[in-house]
């Protein structure tokens, strides 16, 4: 909510909620793919959306054009747009640093650091087959609260195949990116695996990389976010690999810069 006096009152937290607790009814595996709480974070996908170039419209619409537009076309503006909303919400909201995470801003990095050029880059990495299948999974979860179970929308494999297109070249194109030592120089590497098995820790090399204050009392309110009970978003996204032939797009022989890069940070 964009006024601070409101912020855990504003009638839209009811309304957004009412729209989360209607896609968990029809669809409720979502409930343990990803955290749906209208009072929790969001990805800037959602801020897209207001520039019409979001991934989340790709993860609705089974529109193939669009997918190439958003993979290999540019959206001037986006990250203005971007920027502007966040202007917006925190002008009588809560001040303080903005945490921003979308995927899909791997194909935005100068877009990117031309808006916010005191950014801190994080970029998390994972084996590209389970980021493949992890994705494709939770888009058919999605489409299926929209379509139900429409094969032409929510065939597995289909969607897996546009997972590839669109992630893998954000990845290509942000490794070759990072070649230039300026670039490279604002990232920070982190293994996915010690999010999950360390997130304390990992939180903690992000602050010292980017000389950030960590307090006692930060580190008491982490403690209890990571054990407090969830909704949704907390237990096993499990999916099967075959469902999204997952085997058949070879994965484990694409990508090779980087995988030569980043190859010792991919394992589970």
């Amino acid at each position: 909510a964009p006024e601070a006096a409101t912020f855990d009152t504003d009638p839209r937290i009811a309304s957004a909620q009412a729209m989360y607790d209607a896609m968990l009814e029809r669809v409720p595996e979502l409930a343990a793919i990803h955290n749906f709480s209208s009072l929790l974070p969001q990805e800037c996908n959602a801020i897209h959306t207001l520039h019409f170039a979001s991934a989340d419209f790709w993860a609705v619409y089974d529109v193939p054009d669009y997918l190439d537009w958003m993979t290999h076309g540019k959206q001037p503006g986006v990250m203005n747009t971007h920027k502007r909303v966040l202007q917006q919400l925190q002008w009588k909201g809560p001040k303080g640093r903005w945490i921003l995470k979308s995927p899909p801003n791997l194909l935005l990095l100068d877009e990117v650091l031309e808006t916010y050029p005191d950014a801190c880059l994080v970029q998390t990495h994972r084996e590209p087959a389970r980021i493949v299948a992890s994705l494709a999974s939770m888009v058919r979860a999605i489409r299926r609260s929209y379509y139900g179970d429409e094969p032409a929308l929510t065939d597995g494999k289909a969607i897996a195949r546009s997972v590839l297109k669109y992630f893998g070249e954000a990845l290509e194109r942000a490794t070759k990116r990072r070649e230039d030592p300026v670039m490279d120089a604002r990232f920070l590497d982190i293994a996915y695996r010690d999010i999950v098995n360390h997130p304390i820790e990992t939180l903690q090399r992000i602050y010292a990389r980017f000389d950030l204050p960590w307090t006692n009392v930060f580190e008491t309110r982490l403690r209890k976010h990571i054990t407090a009970g969830r909704d949704t978003g907390h237990g096993k996204h499990r999916y099967d690999m075959n469902e999204f032939g997952i085997a058949e797009l070879k994965l484990d022989q694409q990508f090779p810069a980087y995988r030569a890069r980043f190859g010792e940070l991919l394992g589970d």
